[in-house]
């Protein structure tokens, strides 16, 4: 799904299509744009606690699955909060009850913009229909992870 110009992606892993070396986005048939763009990739099992952030050129060390194992990884923008520590980053995660914890039809609309001239930024995410907890993610300059639920 992309979102005012940032893509927030889904990889599906099961024992079918199981990988034992790393591999780089591409190799899953997902397109980063920008070059330098940074997302944060976390799993359903695992939440924000077994996240990590990837560019393009990242490797992506996914775990192997049993026959009867799946998960699947999320992968969301980062974008990096101006005027405050340089380095900070947020990602709007999405409603993470759900498998699917973004898509279109329930989030229309997803912006970040920076203050100019000022610390911090504003995160606009218009929801349709019921959602549960609307989750984010910021990373600290020490690539600290940190999660904010909104419920």
């Amino acid at each position: 799904m992309t979102q005012a110009g940032s893509y927030f992606g889904l990889i599906f892993l099961s024992a079918v299509n199981s990988v034992s070396d790393p591999v780089k986005p591409s190799q899953l048939g997902l397109s980063l744009e920008g070059g330098g763009a940074e997302y944060l990739v976390s799993s359903y099992a695992n939440g924000l606690s077994g996240s990590s952030v990837v560019t393009a050129n990242s490797d992506l060390e996914l775990p192997e699955q049993e026959n009867t194992e799946f998960d699947i990884w999320y992968m969301s923008p980062l974008w990096e909060i101006t005027g405050g520590v340089v380095g900070e980053k947020v990602a709007f995660v999405g409603d993470l009850t759900k498998y699917v914890p973004f898509s279109r039809g329930r989030f229309p609309e997803v912006a970040f913009q920076n203050q100019v001239g000022e610390v911090g930024g504003s995160l606009t995410v218009t929801s349709v229909g019921n959602v549960a907890d609307l989750s984010f993610a910021f990373v600290t300059s020490e690539g600290i992870i940190e999660e904010l639920t909104v419920k």
